[in-house]
């Protein structure tokens, strides 16, 4: 009985010993070395030798990467200790951001986990801040570069002002002994040269808000690197000559609308999804001199379906109204006895108007036929 307590007591007494200054020690491979190493201090294990997992008896061996274990020998007694050798690797943090001046590259390049030494993990190789650089490539070809380089903490690099219409790539060469790399994502950054904005508009008429509608935005075919179609991304409609006010909610795709815009002036700017230059357009809501009732008289807006349309719109039909369409201009198209539908398939694409009159109550609704 007494014989089993003290070899209880001897096996705890080595694992503690173990997890104070006996190890193993750590030391981890910078890529593309794939190999570290590990030792234990024996004396401070409480050990009179070693067993590491590849065989080796010395207190310091090499390791590959991965899982490995280490047993300690004090005469008849033993304890196994397990462990693992990373592999570290330069981390890359970039964002790449679409501005008016040109693209914008933030960079923040650090080794980690174990770039800091600590107790029990340590790097085997650090690189020289002063002989690392960080190249910017542009199709391919190094185009500028950063150095020296933070390997310890990490340090904020950017470029600003850089031309659409390229890809670009990060690369990282240290010439230190260490002799790590690495290669960041390849980013195209297409450029839609001076876009064209497909854009049909409807002025305000007697009291009723005008509407500008994006049916689509086309890059320019001659820009030296178009972005591929459908373009979509993000409208949003600012005041102008002011662009600070939005006018109202962004919309996100290929086409926006908006309606019950008072007369003016207006900023349309598209944001791509890309990363490709922005583009914007500035358009004028007028007064249009066909249409003259005031809105009080006008009422509720009467509620139509589909929009856009293609083919035939709806609504709730009254019983016994007079629908009157008016195109972009506040001119006459048709008027037609109320069926509550409108077969739209022979009209030119654009934006009208439409009342329903039903003695001296007149509804109204715009739609937008494509």
């Amino acid at each position: 009985m007494m014989r089993s307590i003290t070899a209880a007591f001897c096996i705890f007494s080595l694992a503690s010993a173990a997890k104070a200054q006996c190890g193993p020690y750590k030391h981890h491979p910078l890529w593309p070395d794939t190999v570290g190493y590990a030792n234990v201090h024996l004396d401070e294990c409480g050990a009179t030798s070693c067993l590491w997992d590849n065989g080796s008896t010395n207190p310091l061996t090499n390791l590959g990467v991965g899982s490995h274990w280490v047993i300690l020998y004090n005469g008849a007694t033993s304890d196994t200790l397990l462990f693992t050798i990373d592999q570290e690797l330069w981390d890359f943090q970039s964002a790449w951001l679409p501005t008016a001046m040109g693209l914008e590259i933030d960079i923040w390049a650090v080794i980690t986990p174990h770039m800091a030494p600590q107790i029990f993990d340590n790097p085997k190789c650090r690189p020289d801040g002063d002989s690392t650089i960080i190249y910017l490539l542009q199709d391919g070809l190094q185009w500028d570069s950063i150095t020296p380089i933070d390997t310890y903490a990490g340090e904020v690099h950017m470029w600003m002002g850089l031309p659409y219409g390229h890809t670009y790539q990060l690369e990282l060469i240290d010439n230190s002994n260490c002799g790590s790399y690495a290669l960041g994502q390849l980013v195209t950054a297409y450029s839609s040269g001076e876009a064209e904005f497909q854009i049909n508009t409807e002025d305000a008429c007697g009291g009723i808000g005008g509407s500008i509608g994006v049916n689509e935005v086309v890059p320019d075919p001659l820009s030296p690197f178009p972005p591929p179609t459908p373009f979509t991304g993000t409208f949003t409609l600012l005041d102008w000559p002011d662009p600070s006010g939005q006018v109202a909610s962004p919309m996100q795709g290929t086409s926006a609308y908006w309606d019950n815009l008072p007369p003016g002036q207006y900023l349309v700017h598209f944001a791509p999804d890309s990363i490709c230059n922005h583009s914007e357009t500035v358009i004028t809501i007028g007064t249009c001199p066909g249409i003259t009732e005031d809105r009080a008289v006008l009422g509720a807006p009467l509620l139509a379906w589909p929009q856009p349309v293609h083919d035939v719109l709806h609504w709730k039909a009254s019983d016994t109204g007079v629908v009157h369409v008016y195109d972009a201009h506040g001119r006459l198209v048709l008027s037609i006895p109320d069926r509550g539908r409108l077969d739209v398939s022979a009209m030119p694409e654009g934006l009208y108007h439409l009342q329903v009159s039903q003695g001296a109550r007149v509804e109204w609704t715009r739609f937008l036929k494509q």
